[in-house]
């Protein structure tokens, strides 16, 4: 993964050499690494965001689950 730089007239060259994989490096918006979503502006809101959505699929899944015991709270 290759972030662009903020000044984009530095660039010199926007192809770098294969690796011994033959894979090549390109430039990328923001990529996964580790579980969390890394940047090019180096902002973390697009993991925030990931993380909101996973913590109202479980909390939703524990409600549909466990709904019954709500009821009998009441």
């Amino acid at each position: 993964m290759i972030f662009p730089p903020e000044n984009r007239n530095c660039t010199f060259n926007n192809a770098f050499p294969s690796l011994k994989s033959g894979s090549v490096l390109l430039f990328v918006p923001q990529f996964k690494c580790l579980g969390h979503i890394v940047t090019n502006n180096l902002s973390d809101d697009d993991d925030i965001q990931r993380e909101i959505r996973s913590m109202y699929m479980r909390c939703n899944f524990l409600f549909s689950r466990f709904h019954y015991v709500l009821n009998l709270l009441s």
